[in-house]
């Protein structure tokens, strides 16, 4: 092999790896602003969730005259309790979260975490 195709076979790799650098970067750009997307998506969820349960909790009819927790307090206690599932983290861990937020039929059930410090389902 001749030192001009080495230097040929070289330019083309380096060429080559220019081209996958790129490729990469641009995915990274695109996974952030899907991310971004996603958390804006999600809060409007939140948000939404939020002035259905107001509008509940104000209605005159039985059946949706209880009290229901805000759904925006209950991410944030699964966030800070490290909940895997903030919409379904067992039956125990969920009076705890009633309990904590102080809303009715809640319980003080101990809260238990795995080896990674998440809340264990229970």
């Amino acid at each position: 092999m001749s030192f001009n195709e080495i230097v040929g076979f070289a330019t083309a790799f380096v060429l080559a790896l220019t081209a996958f650098v790129a490729a990469i970067a641009r995915l990274a750009k695109s996974a952030n602003e899907a991310w971004a997307e996603i958390n804006k998506l999600k809060q409007g969820i939140l948000s939404a969730n939020a002035a259905l349960t107001q509008i509940n909790q104000r209605s005159p009819d039985s059946n949706t005259a209880h009290v229901k927790p805000d759904p925006l307090l209950v991410y944030k206690w699964a966030q800070e309790h490290r909940a895997i599932n903030p919409y379904d983290m067992g039956p125990n861990n969920w009076e705890r979260c009633l309990y904590d937020l102080g809303y009715p039929g809640g319980k003080a059930n101990e809260l238990l975490s795995d080896s990674n410090g998440n809340l264990k389902y229970q």
